[in-house]
């Protein structure tokens, strides 16, 4: 998590959220000072894939400073259509008891990057500090459980709902949670493996 996105923040003061800004992200503990959320992200007695049943889907961002700032703040967004869907399945989760997982890549990145827990339905207000805000309207909140670069080779086996190889998934495509216990698995497997936050 480097700040050299930092710069493109303009008018600062007209902000309504806090303006969150560290010297050195390659330092955790530090960062997680200033970002309580990172305090939650990587835990090693997590074993998320052990859930009887979650809602996944895949999430495309078409840059690193949307995950970035998504990590900083707990909050996405996406299109109309995935939000509705996003929303729908919130909803839905919400009735039976169970997580809806999200998991992030980078367009043209070559690597899945972590997961989210979405913890809110969809909230009409925008975010005040977005990402194109004219284009993106209103908000989800999100936990982030895991913010790891694990590379596609590690998911090439396994397929979404259009039976399409997950590493191929359009933005907003849903998994059974077979295949999303499965991408967990390999989150928790890597993790484990390399016990720091990069």
């Amino acid at each position: 998590m480097n700040n050299h996105y930092e710069p493109y923040v303009r008018n600062k003061r007209d902000l309504k959220v806090p303006y969150i800004s560290c010297q050195d992200y390659t330092n955790l503990e530090q960062a997680a000072k200033l970002i309580p959320a990172l305090k939650q992200i990587n835990q090693s007695d997590r074993h998320l894939a052990d859930a009887a049943n979650a809602h996944t889907y895949i999430l495309r961002s078409n840059n690193d400073d949307d995950i970035h700032k998504s990590i900083k703040y707990g909050i996405w967004t996406s299109s109309k259509e995935n939000n509705e869907k996003l929303n729908a399945k919130y909803l839905e989760a919400q009735q039976e008891g169970i997580p809806v997982y999200l998991f992030f890549s980078v367009v043209r990145s070559g690597q899945f990057v972590g997961v989210a827990k979405l913890t809110s339905g969809y909230k009409e207000e925008s975010f005040q500090y977005w990402w194109e805000i004219k284009k993106w309207k209103g908000h989800f909140n999100v936990q982030w459980l895991y913010v790891k670069d694990v590379p596609n080779k590690h998911f090439e086996h396994l397929r979404n709902s259009d039976n399409v190889e997950v590493t191929r998934s359009r933005d907003g495509v849903c998994l059974s949670w077979e295949t999303g216990k499965e991408m967990m698995k390999i989150f928790e497997r890597v993790f484990r493996q390399k016990k720091h936050f990069e």
